[in-house]
Parts: structure tokens; sequence; C-alpha cells
């Protein structure tokens, strides 16, 4: 059984509210990784990275490379790498440091972010339909 993106992005917005910081931990990680997968479905198949390594930032690279040459389209392209990178660094902070404590609205916001995230890719999507 395969999972779209959207679903990861459900499950991120049903574990924001809970009260255990595990479970906020998960809900930034998840919302990270549901953004993330959703931004690689506006990259040309070729122009897929393949998760290794550095993939994170060779798919930020990506998508604003991809995006110098899009218009109209190139200030939405920017703003999903951007907000991309800042939801990664809370990412990194749930998922790796461990003394700091999680707050139920840091998870609120990491997954309102990630939902703007979805909605920037729309927003791509709806240009490429009328070019």
């Amino acid at each position: 059984m395969s999972v779209e993106p959207r679903e990861i992005l459900v499950l991120a917005q049903g574990l924001r509210l809970e009260d255990s910081e595990v479970v906020r931990r998960a809900a930034i990680s998840r919302a990270y990784y549901a953004a993330m997968h959703e931004a690689k479905t506006l990259l040309p198949e070729q122009d897929e990275v393949e998760f290794r390594g550095s993939s994170h930032e060779k798919l930020t690279s990506g998508i604003r490379a991809f995006f110098q040459g899009v218009v109209p389209g190139r200030s939405v392209g920017a703003a999903i790498a951007g907000q991309l990178v800042a939801l990664k660094g809370k990412r990194v902070a749930a998922d790796y440091q461990l003394g700091n404590d999680i707050s139920v609205t840091s998870a609120e916001s990491s997954v309102l972010v990630a939902a703007r995230i979805f909605e920037l890719c729309n927003q791509v999507r709806a240009l490429r339909m009328r070019s």
C-alpha cells in the first residue's frame, strides 16, 4: 500500500495537540516529511532527488534551481524552499535535541508551516495549469 504526503500531514495534525512531548516531537517530524514529500512532487521526474546523505539540502537546492526559470511561480518556489529549510530546523531540534522542551505551540506552528507548504504547492500546480 502506498502513502500520499497529505496522509502524513493529517497524521501530524492529529498528533500536534497531544499531551506528550514525545508525540509532539513526532508531529513535528511527520509535518516536515509530509511537506518534503509534497514539495518533491513539483520537480520534473528527471530532477527528482534520491534521498540519501544530504538529500534534504539537495531537494531544497533542486527546488530553488528549478524555480529560478519558472515564471510565473518563481517567488512561490523560493517560499517553498525557504519554509522547508525552516521546518527542517524544527525537525532536527525535535529529533536530536532531546534536552530541549518541545511545546504544543512549537508542534502547532510546525504543522501550520507544513500545511502552508501544501498550499504553496497547490498554487504552483494552479499556475502550471494556466500556463
